[in-house]
């Protein structure tokens, strides 16, 4: 069954390429009118970043005591960033898939799950930083649009969501179980057309294991390495972002800087497309225009930016689709 989702996943990446053809030659065009330098510099960077990435994902994994090699980190991180791009549903279809992914490795699903949901909460957590610091920009400069303040928003409530869901789990865990043992026996609706509704105790034994899993938080010393694997992050792509403006010979400011990189990853994260393709580069330009950037250079850094940004990690994504479906055990928990 996972072959077959792999065997879907590529063709997917099949025709992720066929359509996008003509923004690849296009960017190929335009990187070779840009400072070899300043662009070798930004794919370094861009590099950089990816191997952090994967030691921000390996060491969200340890706080769950999972013994993933690092390797096999990479290829489930390199999985989840091609299938976000390939596959309708972005994150959500590369989650899905590293869960998987991680089941079949023998990877118990409760904390595979938990890892991920850790993972992003992170990112996101230390994204919300950077995103902050622009809003305030924007506002104070009077050049925030309501679609901004609307995706902020959004973030805000998921990420507060998020916390909210991690907190009732942590402090108390008995109104999780009391809503698996609710959905074993069907809702009232349910209950009243099938009374022979039931999981089998099925959806209490997932919980209490999710449960147990996010047990490992309260006592764990180990947040400081992912907490900082993800500051970086953050750090590493903006770096990437401003080489891309000095290859055009087109330095801006820090706030300038920081800003257009916080529209981007917003529509990034909030948009319904996969890898916010197609709503991105509009916001981001758009930003970048009105921060006083010319739009023809506002418009060549961000196709070259997100080029390098999402691009690089699908091509390599490729080969870790085909490692990850191969049969193999990975010895996991203590």
């Amino acid at each position: 069954m996972f072959r077959i989702l792999v065997g879907l996943l590529i063709l997917l990446g099949l025709a992720f390429v066929a359509t996008r053809l003509t923004e690849g030659r296009q960017l190929l065009e335009v990187l070779g009118r840009g400072i070899p330098f300043w662009i070798t510099i930004a794919l370094i960077l861009e590099a950089l970043l990816r191997v952090n990435q994967i030691m921000f994902f390996h060491a969200v994994f340890q706080l769950f005591e999972v013994r993933l090699r690092f390797t096999k980190a990479a290829q489930l991180l390199l999985v989840n960033l091609f299938t976000s791009v390939a596959a309708p549903g972005g994150t959500l279809s590369g989650t899905a898939v590293v869960i998987a992914a991680c089941m079949r490795q023998g990877i118990d699903p409760a904390r595979a799950m938990i890892a991920n949901f850790v993972y992003f909460l992170i990112d996101y957590t230390a994204f919300g930083l950077i995103l902050a610091g622009a809003v305030v920009y924007l506002a104070q400069t009077q050049r925030i649009h309501a679609y901004e303040i609307l995706a902020t928003v959004l973030l805000a409530a998921l990420v507060a969501g998020m916390f909210t869901l991690l907190t009732v789990a942590l402090l108390r865990p008995r109104v999780l179980q009391r809503l698996g043992r609710r959905l074993e026996t069907g809702p009232a609706l349910l209950r009243r057309f099938r009374p022979d509704y039931s999981w089998d105790g099925r959806v209490t034994a997932w919980i209490s294991d999710l449960v147990g899993a996010l047990q490992r938080l309260r006592h764990h010393r180990g947040l400081v390495r992912p907490v900082v694997s993800a500051l970086v992050f953050q750090t590493l792509a903006i770096l990437t972002l401003a080489s891309v403006f000095l290859a055009f010979q087109h330095p801006v400011s820090a706030a300038v800087l920081i800003t257009g990189y916080a529209v981007g990853k917003l529509f990034t994260i909030i948009s319904i497309t996969p890898s916010g393709i197609g709503f991105v580069e509009g916001a981001m330009s758009g930003a970048f225009v009105s921060l006083g950037v010319p739009l023809e250079t506002a418009v060549v850094v961000v196709l070259v930016y997100r080029g390098i940004d999402v691009w690089l990690p699908f091509l390599v994504g490729v080969w870790g689709v085909r490692v990850v479906a191969r049969p193999a055990v990975v010895r996991n928990q203590m």
